[in-house]
């Protein structure tokens, strides 16, 4: 992949960096993809870091030393990424740990309780962490924002996005 370098290093040179080629990047597309979910076992959380880490390489490309040095640097950032977003994921979502056995859902039908948790299950992690955080743990949109390292219309979009899809998975069910 040497013709990456070249192309990053004229690029980079030319004060073009923001305008690289999606498919420069997009060549190491597969190989990110691979690699995310052999570190986070979800696919979808596995998609979100890919395009994670190909936002971050178009913002810091100019802070690549060698340009012929894309692909590893690539993964550099796809790693710390994933770690990082597990971290974070198992410091506040963590249904397994000393103290939780069950999801708090209050007084239920057993088989309305199972439908949720169903439905939780079936979102995407970051999603599900962002329901439970507000409806289950109470958080407000801030609290939340923060606990999670994102913007709080990032929350709103998730919550908005959780909340119709259990809805249809219940209304399914």
């Amino acid at each position: 992949m040497s013709g990456d370098g070249e192309a990053v290093r004229a690029l980079v040179d030319a004060g073009a960096a923001r305008q690289v080629s999606a498919e420069l990047l997009s060549v190491h597309a597969a190989g990110l993809l691979v690699a995310a979910r052999s570190i986070v076992f979800d696919e979808s959380e596995a998609q979100d870091l890919v395009q994670a880490t190909m936002e971050i390489a178009l913002r810091k490309l100019d802070s690549l030393r060698d340009p012929a040095a894309l692909r590893p640097w690539l993964y550099v950032i796809l790693t710390r990424e994933a770690f990082r977003a597990v971290r974070r994921l198992r410091r506040f979502v963590s249904l397994e740990g000393p103290g939780i056995t069950e999801l708090p859902l209050g007084e239920r039908d057993p088989a309305e309780r199972l439908a949720i948790e169903s439905a939780l299950r079936s979102l995407p992690r970051r999603m599900r962490a962002t329901v439970v955080l507000r409806y289950m743990v109470g958080l407000s949109v801030k609290e939340c924002a923060e606990a999670m390292s994102v913007s709080e219309n990032t929350v709103k979009t998730l919550l908005r996005l959780g909340i119709d899809r259990m809805r249809k998975e219940l209304s399914d069910a």
